[in-house]
């Protein structure tokens, strides 16, 4: 007994050390890190997305970059990261890397809005206007995706307002803000179409709106104001110019200023915002003019004196300006002293 003992530990112990082997080979496999797999389209993009979005801007556009490229890497058919991606090589100058990701999203996602509406972007850049608006158009009507609905809207409109298509533009720009689009640029698009129509009401609504968004765009007041007077509100215009010249003193509103004083009655007024819109050359024709008759109405003839001179000197052709300085002549100094008698 004790020699076949002897004879066959050997092999219990060969066999043993290799179970032993073996399970050390399986205990250890269980340890290895998981390989990487493409990630799932799902929560995984909405946070890349997230936290790209939160980089999206000067000195943090490189970190949103390699961000989406690693998640591009690892998921090579993704649709959804890749339209910012382009966005963020946009920012960086990197026009020739952003139309490759382009490429390669338009090939998987041949309808999508934010890669139409991107590539339109180069192509406009390139001084490619036409084809520009063909790929916004096609954003606009045709796209989808994330990208797709009323801010594309919002953007062709302004795209064909600056064009010239002022009706097409109108309709764009309605459907973008019937779909929640109420920016500055959108109120203010909708407003001057309505005011070019002279629905002086609805354009006051507009831009009453553009206006408290950028309450220092001198654009914007104008033809607030405008849309105002129009409507009848002369009080509400006057408070929107006041304020307005205080951004800015700008002669459309120093003119409109003076109109608004005048339907007030409110001549010496009146005459004072002409005579300082005469500082503006192009208008000091126009403006001296106007503020020569409120001054002689108001009863200030010096003052109308000094405005009716350089009205005609800068109209010397004009006769009824030539009669209003008569005028102005005999209410200063009596009939005698006019010229002629």
């Amino acid at each position: 007994m004790p020699a076949r003992r002897s004879r066959y530990l050997p092999w219990v112990l060969i066999a043993m050390a290799a179970a032993i082997g073996a399970l050390a080979v399986y205990v250890g496999r269980g340890k290895d890190p998981t390989p990487v797999k493409s990630a799932p389209a799902g929560n995984l993009a909405d946070d890349v997305l997230g936290k790209a979005r939160g980089l999206m801007r000067p000195g943090g556009y490189a970190g949103a970059r390699d961000l989406m490229i690693a998640y591009v890497r690892a998921n090579p058919d993704d649709t959804q990261v890749r339209p910012l991606l382009a966005e963020s090589q946009l920012a960086l100058g990197q026009t020739a890397a952003a139309d490759k990701i382009l490429d390669e999203l338009l090939a998987r996602a041949p309808r999508d809005a934010g890669g139409l509406w991107l590539r339109g972007q180069i192509l406009l850049k390139a001084n490619e206007p036409a084809k520009a608006m063909e790929y916004f158009r096609k954003a606009a009507d045709e796209g989808g995706g994330p990208g797709a609905g009323a801010e594309i809207w919002a953007r062709f409109g302004e795209h064909l307002l600056a064009a010239g298509q002022r009706e097409a533009a109108g309709g764009y720009l309605a459907r973008a803000y019937d779909g929640g689009v109420k920016d500055g640029r959108t109120l203010a698009g909708l407003g001057e179409l309505a005011l070019e129509k002279k629905d002086y009401p609805k354009a006051a609504d507009y831009l009453a709106q553009a206006s408290s968004l950028s309450p220092d765009d001198a654009a914007v007041s104008i033809r607030l104001a405008t849309a105002q007077f129009g409507a009848g509100r002369t009080d509400d215009c006057a408070i929107t110019l006041t304020q307005a010249l205080r951004h800015r003193r700008s002669g459309e509103l120093l003119m409109l200023m003076g109109q608004v004083r005048q339907r007030q009655e409110r001549q010496q007024e009146a005459g004072e915002a002409y005579a300082e819109a005469t500082h503006f050359a192009q208008l000091a024709g126009q403006a001296s003019a106007a503020a020569a008759r409120c001054f002689y109405d108001a009863g200030r003839y010096a003052q109308a004196m000094k405005y009716i001179d350089m009205a005609v000197a800068l109209q010397p052709a004009d006769e009824a300006l030539k009669r209003l300085k008569s005028s102005i002549e005999s209410a200063r100094f009596g009939p005698a002293s006019a010229p002629g008698t």
